[in-house]
């Protein structure tokens, strides 16, 4: 179901489009599976999950889990004894609360770059809008701005604050090679000087 879910995603360049479209198909395959409290569980936690960008809110995997076993448990106290349940939800918790960890282990075996830790919350956690203008992390160094990262901005314009001829080598090209493969124009302060934002209400 997540699978089907990330691929509407992919599809539907719209965030709003895509949550409606996979919360649609989230409930066919809940009423199709003949509602088993296992596909239920996964329902809501996927459903909230596609609700959260819509109402533009944050949303984490145990938020999610903890509310899908609320709304179960309301609905059906009984459901508590249910070993398909305990078992459903167990795994569940053990995917959530592992699973970064685990995807930074598999990276680090595989000689992998791995996600920044802060923008890799920033993706999981956070609404992330299209986004205008993007302020480059630590003076461009290459230990921030990762490309799924900038994937999931769309930034349309990037500054860099960067002293000129500075010891540390920033901007490293690594990062302007990613800003520009992600169509951003880049603003330099150690070549165009001061940039100054002007903000239209």
């Amino acid at each position: 179901m997540a699978f089907l879910v990330g691929m509407i995603q992919l599809l539907f360049d719209a965030r709003p489009m895509s949550s409606v479209a996979g919360i649609l198909l989230v409930g066919f395959f809940v009423v199709m599976t003949g509602a088993s409290p296992s596909a239920v569980q996964a329902g809501i936690m996927i459903s909230i999950q596609l609700l959260a960008p819509i109402f533009r809110r944050e949303n984490d995997g145990p938020t999610s889990l903890m509310a899908a076993l609320a709304l179960i448990l309301l609905v059906n106290p009984f459901s508590c004894a249910s070993i398909s349940l305990q078992m459903s939800f167990s795994a569940m918790a053990g995917m959530v609360l592992l699973a970064g960890p685990l995807t930074r282990s598999i990276l680090a075996a595989f000689g992998l770059p791995e996600l920044k830790q802060a923008e890799l919350d920033l993706i999981e956690n956070h609404y992330l809008p299209d986004t205008e203008l993007l302020i480059v992390g630590h003076h461009g160094s290459r230990t921030s701005t990762d490309d799924l990262f900038l994937e999931t901005i769309r930034a349309e314009d990037a500054v860099i604050s960067v002293g000129s001829n500075n010891s540390y080598g920033h901007p490293n090209r690594e990062v302007l090679a990613r800003l520009q493969a992600h169509g951003c124009n880049i603003w330099r302060t150690d070549r165009n000087g001061t940039v100054e934002i002007r903000v239209k209400q």
